[in-house]
């Protein structure tokens, strides 16, 4: 991969930035607590929150693919969840749904060092974020999340009307903020959406890495977000 100094940063925002695991916990926990009591069955945190996750992220990865649209996906993570714990599907089953999004993005926990990185970066390069979250959530986890302030344009999927790891996304965020492929970086969790949409778009990717997940195609990698501060700034 290219090595040279970048004029523009790409970044993913969950999972990279915004640490959608904490968060997401902090967040189910209340909900299974408050919600226990309507279901028609107990059933375990544990539980509850191993089924929620297999089909979240299974849904998640329907929606990159266009299979599945965001309203399929917010509904059907709750319902499948409920079907499979044998939990009856209720009225309650929605407005738990819709009160998880009403809750979660506004959880102010960030990965480490990201406060940190972002200073310096910022200092040198423009920033921006290509993320498949929706637009109107992700601003409201930026600004819960004291993100407000270092990044110029945020590309989504409701904006631009393409996901990661479609090329077509990362093609208009250079467009739209004047740079060519070979001039920017993009930094991302996911292999797929990130790592080769990048590289599909000829753009060069950071794979962030903190659970030493296979890297199939060994791209630079960080585990650490401080490591893009030496890469960039003191490089």
């Amino acid at each position: 991969m290219k090595n040279k100094r970048p004029k523009v940063i790409f970044f993913d925002l969950d999972h990279t930035l915004w640490d959608y695991k904490r968060n997401a916990k902090e967040t189910m926990i209340g909900l299974h607590t408050n919600y226990l009591p309507k279901m028609s069955r107990e059933i375990s945190y544990s539980d509850f929150i191993k089924t929620y996750e297999g089909h979240n992220s299974r849904l998640w990865k329907a929606y990159r693919e266009d299979k599945i649209d965001s309203k399929t996906l917010r509904k059907l993570r709750w319902h499948l969840t409920f079907t499979d714990l044998d939990v009856k599907i209720e009225k309650w089953v929605d407005e738990m749904g819709a009160e998880y999004l009403q809750t979660c993005p506004y959880k102010p926990h960030l990965m480490p060092n990201t406060i940190s990185m972002l200073d310096q970066l910022a200092a040198e390069y423009d920033l921006h974020l290509i993320t498949n979250g929706f637009l109107e959530t992700q601003r409201i986890k930026i600004a819960s999340s004291g993100l407000e302030g270092y990044f110029g344009q945020i590309f989504t999927p409701d904006s631009v009307q393409v996901k990661k790891p479609n090329p077509k996304i990362f093609a208009h965020a250079l467009a739209e903020v004047g740079t060519l492929a070979e001039d920017a970086v993009h930094i991302g969790d996911n292999y797929e959406a990130d790592v080769c949409g990048a590289m599909n778009a000829g753009v060069s990717p950071i794979f962030y890495n903190p659970d030493g997940k296979e890297n199939p195609d060994s791209v630079r990698e960080i585990k650490d977000l401080e490591e893009l501060v030496s890469m960039f700034v003191y490089a």
